[in-house]
């Protein structure tokens, strides 16, 4: 938890900074999308200590896929519908914003993947 969170934590400030930097009138909402986002593919990707989200056992959990498809539906609702752009402050992305979005939101996925990597095939894993 603490090196995750330690990780998107930073990865979070230093895209909020990249983003202003360039002058992206979106930089907020971007912010808040690449968090949102994230949320998503980490709960993914942490739904089992040991197997890989690339696994067969991909489709084992129906509500929490459904769970993550309301809410990538929900946000991006709230980023593209009017009305909720008003309640929320936020403001419209192009495609390559959300696609940039969508890509940053991805680094805890692969971090968590990489670590379930390195504990099955280091010297320390356990022996069935």
């Amino acid at each position: 938890i603490i090196w995750i969170g330690s990780l998107m934590g930073t990865v979070f400030l230093l895209a909020g900074y990249y983003f202003w930097r360039q002058g992206w009138d979106h930089w907020q909402t971007m912010v808040f999308s690449t968090l949102a986002f994230s949320r998503m593919s980490l709960a993914l990707a942490m739904r089992s200590e040991r197997d890989s989200l690339f696994s067969p056992r991909f489709f084992t959990n129906p509500p929490m896929l459904w769970a993550v498809v309301v809410t990538l539906a929900l946000q991006l609702a709230v980023i593209y519908l009017p009305w909720l752009q008003g309640v929320f402050h936020t403001q419209a992305l192009s495609n390559l914003e959300l696609i940039l979005c969508l890509a940053i939101s991805t680094l805890g996925l692969w971090a968590v993947e990489a670590q379930k990597l390195f504990l099955q095939m280091g010297p320390h894993r356990k022996q069935a």
